[in-house]
């Protein structure tokens, strides 16, 4: 409870030493697409995580291994956060299939993050990927730990469907030996 009590006033206090962190810059009542990728950008250079441009003006970050695909709407205020391909099923594995299927839905029951799969008919391979819609709160002060707190969200994902697919193989199991 501590640590979480930490996170907060660590983020929501707009007085912490040394903060370079700041909302995105409203214009009015409008949020800056620009500025927010601006802001983006400058967060990620200061962390030391590699990051690119995409053509379709989307960010790729790199944090603990894993690549973010960052979508930054066109208002500015919010952004999808995704992190794709991250499991792999081939398609002629059709028992591993209805599984990742299955616990994919009781993931997406369970948690705030929307998982998703997508298949690939050329690789016959099924990717699943998990996604966040975030909004920019302009109490928070310090988007680093944010941005932190929302990658390893993601990340958490992967741990929580790798759960859910242990249950489901120790359910199949117990159906087919009882």
């Amino acid at each position: 409870m501590k640590t979480l009590q930490s996170f907060f006033s660590r983020i929501f206090n707009k007085k912490s030493a040394g903060n370079t962190y700041t909302a995105p810059p409203k214009y009015g009542d409008q949020y800056s697409f620009t500025e927010t990728m601006a802001m983006l950008e400058r967060i990620f250079r200061q962390s030391g995580w590699q990051y690119e441009r995409d053509n379709d003006e989307n960010l790729v970050v790199k944090y603990q291994g894993e690549s973010f695909l960052i979508e930054v709407a066109k208002d500015g205020c919010h952004c999808r956060i995704w992190d794709l391909h991250w499991y792999v099923v081939p398609l002629d594995n059709l028992a591993n299939f209805a599984l990742v299927r299955k616990a994919i839905n009781e993931c997406n029951v369970k948690s705030a993050i929307t998982f998703f799969y997508g298949t690939n008919d050329e690789e016959q391979e099924m990717y699943v990927h998990t996604k966040i819609d975030i909004n920019w709160i302009p109490l928070i002060s310090d988007f680093k730990y944010y941005l932190q707190s929302i990658f390893d969200v993601l990340l958490g994902a992967h741990h929580h469907f790798y759960r859910e697919m242990e249950i489901l193989r120790q359910e199949e199991y117990a159906k087919q030996n009882p």
